[in-house]
Order: structure tokens, then C-alpha cells, then sequence
């Protein structure tokens, strides 16, 4: 399996753990960078068992030829065990790419930057960032119900919404894009806003990233206590599984299928069921105070290597690798989990990880 990740991804990171020293080969920029970060933290405090990991560069991970047919032939339906920050059932598809379940069913997502420092100078490190918004919340009678919120660019997969050349959303006033290409735009982008204006509003909208990539601002947009309205997206993050739709936020269609037009029914809805969004506000927030913790990533990180480790080690060809943690994994001892691990079983809890965050069903053969 190892050889057959290189092979698909001869720009990937390879880190090397061997009688107790940790070494990488390969560049360590990029998205890399976070795990080398995490891996040498960790290794530090405890050590990792020896193992090698092959790590994605970007924040996505699809090989650089796979819409050729020497591409196909190398990787379509191997079990990759690639490590990278997000998954999706399939990558970006392309009309040269038939059936590629298989490259992303391998994937195990790690943490990413925003985890452990700021990224793009707006923000410190997450528990900071975590903290001081749960210690700053706005009373939900002093915030703004009129509209939706957003504030981001337009480029990507957010083209489907209908964003004017002013950045302006015809969806909602409160929703301002920055619009690409910037040389048809008329007017400055919109300005930063701060997660503090973020948390004013009551109602938030959650778009996926650039495409193809997922937006790691969904963790400090359930901080502010408020209802997160969130399209359906493939990409996801490791947490996301831990999140339940219709209690810490509302899922709404697909940008790619609605164009963002079941929005504003969606606003109405929430408007004239007050209470039920205050729950959903509440929740959210409960789930970044009391879930998404201090050393949450950290300790995922290091079953999920320990768990890969064991499954290697037993020489299996498709080893089941549990690639999230359940809601119980998160609050369980650790030392109650690693005991599992040892003995063959899995964690208390466990079950077999969705590839969405609640919409469509389980990933096929993971």
C-alpha cells in the first residue's frame, strides 16, 4: 500500500518513524507543513510507534495525471493510505475520469493549519481564537436577524450563487463577495471582518471553499453561538462527523443543484421559528466549548496513527482504518482507547464514518 501511495503521489511528504527517531523526506511546505508541526509535537511528548506515513502537500489530495489513462491505470481502485487535511468521495470531477471512488477512499484526514497558528494573519492560534470568542458572546436579542451573513470570495464553486460584479448577493443584503475575475469586478473587494462581526448576527452562512478544497472558517462560525446555514459539500474535515444537521447547524442544498435559492425560504423559516434556532445557536456553541477542545486534534491524531500503525502491522491488504472520531471517542480516557487498540478492538462508540456531514449515504466500500 505504501508503495502504491508513493507511486500516486511522488510529490508528497514521507515521514519516517524508526526506532524511536522521526525523520522526514520531501518537501515540508505547504499543507505538509502542519503535520510535520503536529507529528514532531507529538513525538516529543510521547513517542509514536514506527511507521510511515506519505502526506499530501495541499489541502486536497487527487494525483497530478490521474485524467490520463497511464493515471487511471496506476491508482484507480487501489486503497491509497494518503494523509491530508480533507476527503471527498470523489476528487474534482473531470469528463476524462470515470469511476475514482478509489483514490479518495484511502484518504485519512489530518488536522489542519488554523489548529495550532494563524493563517493569513487574522487570527492566533485556535484555542486563543476558541476561547476569546466563547468568552465574547453577543446576548441573541442584540443581534442582527434581517439577513444572511457572509463575508468571502466569490471564485470557485461559489460562481453558482448569484453574486453581482459589485460583490452584492441578489440572496441576501448581508452577503458580499469578493468577485472574480477581479478584472470585471467593479468597486474594491469587501473589507476583512473579524469574528467578532461575525458573531453579531444571528444567522451565518457556511459556503465550501474555493473549489475544490473545503473553507476551515466553519469552526469559528459555530463559536459565535449563532445558526450556521450550510450548503451541502463532498469535502469534509475530520471533525465534521462529529456534527448532527438540524442541531448544531441547517443544511441546505447544494450550490451546484439550487444556486443558493432555497436560502431566503430557508431565513424565513428560522425567522418565524425563534426558539428553534436559538436552540441550534446553542448547540453549536456547546459543541466548539465543550468538543472541539484544547487537545482534541491532537489526541485524534495520535489513535488515528496508532490505529493505521496497528492495522499495517497486521499485514492486512484493505486494512479498515477509522479515519474520524465519534462523539464518545472525543470525551472517552485515553488510556481506555489505547487499551482497545492493543487488544484488536475499536474504540467504544465506533462506527463507520459518513461521507458527508449527514446528507446522501455512507462512503461506498470504506
Amino acid at each position: 500500500m505504501l508503495r502504491d501511495a508513493a507511486s500516486c503521489c511522488s510529490w508528497c511528504l514521507r515521514a519516517t518513524i524508526a526506532s524511536g527517531r522521526l525523520s522526514f523526506t520531501g518537501s515540508q511546505g505547504g499543507k505538509a507543513a502542519a503535520m510535520v508541526s503536529l507529528l514532531r509535537r507529538l513525538h516529543a511528548q510521547q513517542r509514536l510507534p514506527d511507521v510511515q506515513l506519505i502526506i499530501a502537500y495541499h489541502d486536497i489530495w487527487s494525483p497530478g495525471d490521474w485524467d490520463t489513462t497511464q493515471g487511471r491505470h496506476r491508482c484507480e481502485g487501489r486503497l491509497l493510505p494518503i494523509f491530508s487535511h480533507t476527503k471527498s468521495p470523489a476528487p474534482e470531477p473531470r469528463p476524462a475520469a470515470k469511476d475514482l471512488l478509489g483514490l479518495q477512499r484511502g484518504v485519512l484526514t489530518t488536522p489542519e493549519d488554523t489548529f495550532y497558528h494563524s493563517y493569513g494573519g487574522h487570527s492566533g492560534d485556535w484555542d486563543r481564537e476558541r476561547r476569546a470568542i466563547l468568552a465574547a458572546q453577543r446576548p441573541w436579542e442584540q443581534r442582527t436577524n434581517a439577513s444572511l451573513f457572509f463575508r468571502g470570495s466569490g471564485a470557485g464553486y461559489r460562481h453558482y450563487l448569484p453574486i453581482g460584479r459589485d460583490g452584492t448577493c441578489a440572496l441576501s443584503a448581508g452577503m458580499h463577495f469578493t468577485y472574480y475575475p477581479r478584472e470585471l469586478a467593479v468597486g474594491p473587494p469587501p473589507a476583512y471582518v473579524s469574528a467578532a462581526q461575525h458573531c453579531a448576527e444571528k444567522y451565518l452562512v457556511h459556503l465550501p471553499g474555493t473549489w475544490p478544497s473545503h473553507s476551515n472558517k466553519l469552526k469559528t462560525l459555530l463559536a459565535c453561538g449563532a445558526v450556521i446555514l450550510m450548503p451541502q459539500n463532498n469535502w469534509y474535515e475530520w471533525w465534521y462527523q462529529l456534527l448532527t444537521p438540524f442541531v448544531h447547524f441547517v443544511p441546505t442544498k447544494n450550490l451546484a443543484v439550487a444556486g443558493g435559492r432555497d436560502l431566503p425560504a430557508v431565513l424565513e423559516c428560522l425567522t418565524q421559528h425563534e426558539d428553534e434556532s436559538r436552540a441550534i445557536a446553542a448547540a453549536a456553541r456547546a459543541f466548539i466549548r465543550d468538543v472541539l477542545t484544547l487537545d482534541l486534534h491532537a489526541r485524534y491524531t495520535r489513535l488515528l496513527i496508532e490505529r493505521y500503525q496497528h492495522a499495517v502491522a497486521l499485514g492486512k491488504s484493505a486494512p479498515k482504518v477509522q479515519t474520524s472520531l465519534t462523539a464518545s471517542q472525543a470525551t472517552a480516557p485515553r488510556a481506555r482507547i489505547n487499551e482497545g487498540i492493543k487488544a484488536g478492538r475499536k474504540p467504544e462508540g465506533s462506527r463507520k464514518p459518513s461521507i458527508q456531514v449527514g446528507f446522501g449515504q455512507p462512503e461506498a466500500g470504506s
